[in-house]
């Protein structure tokens, strides 16, 4: 499998591999029950720690991209070719130019502001509480 990607870009590495195996998947280009290359094997081709591999296939099996079977490899799941979705109308995909410009659009502060999550349990929403009801 080739994946073409850029240490000099400020896109994670992992992010990197994620989209462009995300958009083999919704392409056609890989196909439903279609094996991938071994953690190893991707790594090594790479250039690539294998930790960084196992993050991105962990995260496309838990989204359902992929399935891991145990001693049989990664395949890509099946029901994937009745997606024919254009890959950049795909809700949440960012191409990398976009995040580049985006990351450069904004400062440090109104990222970090953006990408805040409140965990807290016991806060209420209120911004979505119906108040004049």
């Amino acid at each position: 499998m080739w994946i073409a990607i850029d240490s000099n870009c400020k896109m994670p590495l992992n992010r990197q591999i994620y989209n462009r195996i995300r958009e083999m998947i919704l392409n056609g280009t890989l196909i439903s029950g279609e094996k991938l290359p071994s953690t190893r094997r991707l790594s090594k081709d790479l250039g690539v720690s294998r930790n960084t591999i196992l993050e991105v296939y962990n995260q496309m099996i838990a989204e359902g991209y992929l399935e891991g079977h145990h001693g049989s490899g990664t395949v890509v799941s099946g029901g994937m070719q009745d997606l024919k979705f254009p890959v950049n109308s795909v809700k949440g995909y960012r191409s990398e130019d976009e995040f580049n410009r985006k990351k450069s659009i904004n400062n440090k502060e109104e990222v970090q502001k953006q990408q805040r999550i409140d965990f807290r349990s016991g806060v209420p929403a209120l911004e979505l509480f119906p108040q004049k009801a």
